[in-house]
């Protein structure tokens, strides 16, 4: 995946620290689902222990989630929330 990032996006990833190494690897790792019209990615607790199975650490990225639009490749938002989101299917 080939990705943009908005200008608000990369505003929220230097407010809150988060480096784009980071988003890219929770783009690639991370879980998906789909909401409000975009794709969300999103490092979670069985996120970090099937990576730790795999031999990568990616504790440091506990809740960080990654809003990408749906038609194209553009980041749009990050934050982190630790505490989950509910995904409703």
């Amino acid at each position: 995946m080939d990705l943009r990032f908005s200008n608000h996006a990369r505003s929220q990833m230097t407010r809150r620290r988060i480096r784009e190494g980071e988003v890219r690897t929770v783009v690639s790792k991370g879980r998906r689902w789909h909401a409000q019209g975009a794709r969300k990615f999103r490092v979670d607790r069985r996120t970090i222990r099937k990576a730790a199975d795999e031999g990568d650490d990616l504790r440091r990225l506990d809740g960080i989630t990654v809003v990408v639009s749906e038609t194209s490749d553009l980041v749009m938002t990050v934050y982190r929330n630790r505490k989950g989101e509910r995904v409703w299917r």
